[in-house]
């Protein structure tokens, strides 16, 4: 009754519900590397054919929603009320544990408000030598990489973006585009690794089956 009574509270958004039970699943590939693409992917050709600013997904008897455009977006995150993450973020919570990204309630209003002075324009601007430095580095080596040819930028993005997050926020420089094979890199590809197959393997989430 409640599955049926979210597909009718969801009927006028666009997007299909895919198979009974499964939903889009099988649509989605396991590999972390992979799924972001696939889901824009599937984002991109609904918007071409509804012209939707909201798009929906079922999953398990979960649907999720993902805003097309920026004004859609704006409404989520400008909200106060808003605030509760679905259960896919319980499972980076022992890493991450319950700051900003995964609280909610009280204990969210609280951080926000101590971390919103850190994204001040002026503090941000302290932060731009450092983005530009890294930002260098990815592109020599997206250079080296492409040599005239088709290539895969997620994996060298993705340091980038590992490298500016790790030293603007930690302190830490820790280098991993030019040397990715590192313990610390390798346990977050492996974590993100779990968390995916766990989203995705419904008899996975229950702690004991870990």
């Amino acid at each position: 009754l409640l599955i049926r009574r979210m597909k009718r509270l969801s009927a006028a958004i666009p997007g299909d519900e895919g198979l009974r039970i499964f939903g889009n699943l099988f649509e989605i590939e396991l590999d972390p590397q992979v799924t972001p693409f696939r889901l824009v992917e599937r984002m991109n050709k609904m918007v071409k054919e509804t012209g939707g600013q909201l798009m929906k997904l079922w999953f398990l008897g979960d649907n999720v929603y993902i805003p097309t455009n920026g004004q859609t977006l704006k409404y989520i995150l400008d909200s106060n009320e808003e605030i509760t993450k679905g259960d896919e973020y319980n499972f980076i919570i022992p890493w991450l544990g319950t700051g900003l990204l995964t609280s909610t309630g009280n204990k969210w209003r609280s951080r926000r408000k101590m971390l919103t002075p850190t994204f001040h324009f002026t503090m941000l601007e302290g932060y731009i030598a450092t983005m530009n430095r890294h930002a260098k580095i990815c592109v020599e080596l997206l250079e080296n990489r492409a040599n005239g040819r088709n290539v895969d930028m997620f994996p060298v993005v993705k340091m980038c973006a590992l490298d500016i997050i790790c030293e603007t926020t930690m302190g830490k420089e820790l280098d991993s585009q030019r040397h990715p094979n590192q313990p610390y890199v390798e346990a977050i590809v492996n974590l993100m690794s779990l968390a995916t197959a766990i989203t995705m393997k419904v008899w996975l989430r229950p702690r004991f089956m870990r």
